[in-house]
């Protein structure tokens, strides 16, 4: 979590945006219970799954993953790959959607 709070500091955020990265590392770190730099992806994905929260929500929470990831030189293919099959389907879902409000 240091090393989190230290990269964080160095990212230029706004106040928000800061709390924002906070929380999403919370809830993988402390609620997922997994380390972004040492446990797999798919065991982030999958720990993430389990807590059940919406999938819009999973995305932006991944995207915090990602870009400490990143940062560090880990691999965030398979996330970034689960984070797309989110964003298809919210997509999909908002398609229809809108198709029934034409109807």
């Amino acid at each position: 979590m240091v090393s989190f709070k230290i990269w964080l500091g160095d990212q230029q955020l706004s106040k928000n945006s800061v709390d924002q990265y906070r929380s999403n590392f919370k809830v993988l770190s402390d609620k997922a219970n997994v380390n972004v730099l040492s446990d797999s992806q798919e065991k982030i994905i999958a720990a993430l799954k389990e807590l059940g929260h919406k999938p819009s929500t999973q995305r932006t929470i991944l995207a915090t993953a990602v870009a400490y990831m990143a940062s560090q030189k880990k691999s965030t293919d398979k996330i970034q790959q689960y984070r797309r099959q989110i964003q298809r389907e919210l997509f999909e879902q908002k398609v229809e959607s809108n198709k029934s409000l034409k109807d």
